[in-house]
């Protein structure tokens, strides 16, 4: 793990891809809560289903989110190497890891103009993403992660939103819909948080993937 330190940018975000690409598929439980301000949404539980490159799923008892809300869709950017700039943005130093920062400016991307991650150097996973996109403004995201050897995924997952920019997926809101409370006038602008709990993660094990259909 300790040659992830010194290894070029470019390096660095390529090993972090090849360690997510061991991972072919995997299930979870989820816990989907909410802080955002003037709504009250109650905490939504579902399973979460991913296979390789990008089929993803959420089924809980109303939601579903679409493939292009994969929140793990920054690893298909980084995918491509050719696909993107990558900026050495230096680093700081954490108890126990030191964090690089790095800029991936898309080449040519539909939705991402700017994403910026910090990066574990020593366990070689991100910690942070700034994500900045044309439809939704800018959404930053924390990353947590329990304590076992290798572990490459997420236990938490706080997104960061710009609730004046930010727009919920259709499918989401029409559930949202029937169980938000309108508390007062919706904000110009302000900010919002959403909390994905994962447990119970099963990496590469199979299961129906008709899910993906459905």
């Amino acid at each position: 793990m300790g040659k992830a330190i010194g290894q070029k940018a470019e390096i660095l975000v390529q090993m972090i891809q090849k360690d997510f690409k061991k991972i072919e598929k995997y299930t979870a439980d989820i816990n989907i809560s909410f802080e955002i301000p003037y709504i009250n949404i109650d905490p939504v539980k579902g399973k979460v289903y991913f296979k390789q490159p990008n089929l993803f799923k959420v089924k809980t008892e109303g939601i579903a989110f679409m493939p292009k809300q994969n929140p793990f869709y920054l690893m298909e950017l980084i995918s491509d190497p050719e696909s993107y700039v990558c900026i050495d943005g230096g680093s700081e130093t954490n108890p126990g890891s030191i964090i690089r920062i790095i800029q991936l400016v898309p080449k040519e991307h539909e939705e991402l103009i700017l994403a910026k991650i910090w990066v574990d150097a020593t366990r070689r996973r991100i910690v942070k993403s700034s994500l900045t996109t044309k439809s939704n403004g800018t959404v930053e995201i924390q990353y947590l992660y329990d304590e076992k050897p290798g572990s490459k995924l997420p236990e938490l997952m706080v997104f960061g939103i710009e609730v004046g920019k930010f727009k919920i997926p259709k499918m989401m809101s029409a559930d949202l819909n029937s169980r938000t409370k309108i508390q007062a006038s919706p904000p110009i602008l302000t900010q919002g948080k959403i909390r994905l709990n994962f447990s119970n993660y099963k990496l590469n094990q199979d299961f129906n993937e008709k899910v993906f259909n459905q």
